[in-house]
């Protein structure tokens, strides 16, 4: 059974659609808009470090999309 299917039998709310790594980027694009720098909230503090890893997953996933080389693919 598809996990909206398990979920609607339980009276919850379906899932909505995972974003796309666009709207990924976007969504914490508007965090570091509320947020700040990671420096704003102390490196080395859970606020700051949190902050500094998220802006990195942004910048990772804006990264163009690369095809792995069939070689290192199947090592």
């Amino acid at each position: 059974m598809m996990t909206n299917e398990l979920l609607a039998g339980l009276g919850q709310q379906p899932l909505p659609p995972q974003p796309t790594r666009e709207e990924v980027v976007q969504i914490i694009d508007e965090v570091r808009k509320a947020f700040g720098a990671p420096g704003d909230w102390g490196y080395g503090t859970s606020k700051g470090d949190s902050l500094l890893r998220l802006y990195t997953v942004a910048r990772l996933l804006s990264r163009p999309v690369v095809a792995a080389d069939s070689e290192a693919a199947n090592a």
